[in-house]
């Protein structure tokens, strides 16, 4: 444990909270007992001391919906064959280890020493069955930039242990290297008592490992990631942008239910103050972090709603010698918490038969969402589907793998891993899920923006004969890596490393990664719409009936039943 004696190691039972959050993958990330106890003998210690390193435990099987849930494991038992399915990958990809075990992976330990002038290496003679070596750097006497340094080392060691081409010989010699020379970098930047210099280190190391995917996140960054993939936050339900031509914060849309809404916030009112601090020149990142909040507690808005301005497009003042009329009104909003829906859907045509059903992101509710929104249609007559990936840059691959178990029979590959050693695993459906929809014509939706977990589920349902593939684009985006989110200290307080733990193919063995999936058929962009709004949803898109796309498809179902 990083900061702690091994006899000090935390290996306490997680709380109920912890084991009921899925991981970002979906997979069983928490380190076995037989894990623990081999690291116990290679602990780091940092001085000038810390306290002790903690973990986070976290579940595994895919994060289905509670209908869907309870028919698996009334079919398949206690455990049910998703879970062996994840628990098998899980195997395979690697499990999630302690994230401050340091350098378990090449047996090294580490010790920062405030008594050093300068970065050495030796060799510790004193366990002769495993050589140890020793990095000895001076420690800042700035809590903060010593602070960066402990996260510096943290994050080394992950991707250590975790990275897919860390089993490489030569990544392994170059890594120890690049942890020398950033530790180096650290000393020069504690003479200056530059923090953020020193945090950048983190940065810049990790670059080193060619993978734009291999990342450090902050503390604030982090906070906004887990909002994306949990798909709750606590605020007051404003959709909010900074207008660069004039500086203004505009609302582009009240969340459906929020706070916002309720208060009869529209698109395009301009927030002009937020707890009596003018919001010229804030942007819309800033100013959301203001807004979020615990809920039930409150914060104030001043509005301007401007007489030109049409609903859903921010106002535009036309001065032109004349006075600018304006209607002020200043809100008190309580916070509350806030669901993402990040699916929207309706009939293509008033008493139709095409569903349309657009996924924006893959989050823990993507899943429960989607399978609310089939039913639904196909209780409103839909028999046949339109699924939109375009713009979909992907999320949680569980979520991914959930979604396709909808429309794809049992036992149907889905993809197929490749990780550190070389190896893989071919993922499949458990034999007894049933879908939800395996018969109905399908056509999918993508474009170049379609990433990750969008390109998974493009590729099952291509693949696997079940849905036409449309394009606006030649191909998708070409984002074939899985990552893992390694938190950094209780919660993420600390921040998180996203490291890159496998690489995915199509079930038809397609690689993905810099090359994307290419469509059955091109499309055309949509051409610039009026914005309308999906009934009962408050999010505005182009009108899906002028969509060329969605045109594109009603003309393959025509075409298919002729």
């Amino acid at each position: 444990a990083l900061g702690a004696r091994p006899e000090h190691q935390d290996t306490s039972t997680p709380t109920a909270t912890d084991l009921d959050r899925p991981s970002p993958l979906g997979l069983p990330m928490a380190p076995t007992a037989a894990e623990l106890s081999s690291l116990s003998t290679r602990a780091v210690s940092l001085a000038p001391g810390g306290a002790g390193a903690s973990r986070r435990q976290q579940k595994g099987p895919l994060a289905m919906s509670s209908a869907r849930r309870v028919a698996v494991a009334a079919r398949a038992g206690p455990r049910g064959e998703v879970t062996k399915l994840w628990d098998d990958l899980a195997s395979l990809v690697g499990r999630r280890v302690v994230p401050v075990l340091a350098t378990a992976c090449v047996g090294a330990a580490l010790s920062l020493d405030p008594s050093l002038g300068s970065p050495a290496l030796a060799e510790e003679q004193q366990q002769p069955p495993q050589q140890t070596a020793i990095l000895r750097f001076p420690a800042s006497k700035n809590p903060e930039v010593f602070e960066a340094q402990k996260t510096l080392v943290k994050s080394w060691a992950i991707v250590s242990r975790n990275y897919i081409g860390a089993f490489d010989y030569g990544f392994s010699k170059r890594w120890e290297r690049e942890l020398s020379e950033a530790l180096s970098r650290t000393t020069k930047d504690a003479e200056t008592d530059d923090v953020e210099a020193a945090y950048g280190e983190i940065d810049a190391m990790l670059s080193a490992t060619g993978d734009p995917y291999t990342r450090f996140v902050s503390p604030r960054e982090f906070k906004d990631f887990r909002v994306k993939n949990d798909g709750e936050l606590q605020g007051v339900g404003l959709l909010i942008a900074s207008d660069p031509s004039s500086g203004r914060l505009v609302v582009l849309s009240p969340i459906q239910g929020g706070p916002a809404e309720r208060a009869g916030i529209l698109p395009g009112d301009e927030i002009s103050a937020i707890n009596g601090r003018p919001t010229r020149g804030i942007t819309g990142e800033m100013a959301s972090a203001i807004l979020r909040g615990r809920h039930g507690t409150s914060v104030t808005v001043k509005l301007a709603r401007r007489s030109d301005q049409i609903p859903g497009v921010p106002g535009r003042p036309e001065y032109r010698g004349e006075r600018e009329k304006v209607r002020w009104r200043q809100v008190k909003l309580v916070r509350d918490s806030i669901l993402i829906n990040p699916v929207q859907s309706e009939l293509t045509e008033d008493g139709g038969e095409t569903g349309y059903i657009k996924l924006s992101s893959f989050n823990q509710r993507s899943s429960e969402e989607m399978e609310r929104a089939i039913l639904d249609l196909k209780s409103e007559g839909a028999r046949r589907f339109i699924l939109d990936l375009r713009d979909n840059p992907g999320g949680l691959v569980n979520a991914g793998l959930e979604v396709a178990s909808m429309w794809l029979e049992p036992r149907s590959t889905v993809l197929h891993t490749v990780t550190q050693d070389g190896g893989g695993q071919t993922v499949r459906l458990p034999g007894d899920l049933v879908p939800l929809d395996s018969d109905d014509p399908l056509v999918v939706l993508v474009n170049k923006n379609s990433a990750s977990a969008s390109e998974i589920l493009a590729g099952a349902l291509k693949d696997n004969g079940r849905a036409e593939l449309l394009g606006e684009n030649a191909k998708t985006f070409g984002k074939g890596k899985i990552q893992s989110v390694f938190e950094l200290g209780e919660g993420g307080e600390g921040g998180a490393v996203i490291v890159t733990v496998a690489k995915y193919q199509t079930p038809a063995h397609r690689n993905i990664d810099a090359v994307g999936i290419e469509p059955d058929k091109i499309c055309g962009a949509p051409v610039e719409q009026q914005q309308v709004g999906f009934a009962g949803t408050g999010i505005f898109t182009a009108d899906i009936r002028s969509d060329p796309c969605v045109i594109e498809a009603e003309r393959f179902f025509r075409d298919s039943e002729a």
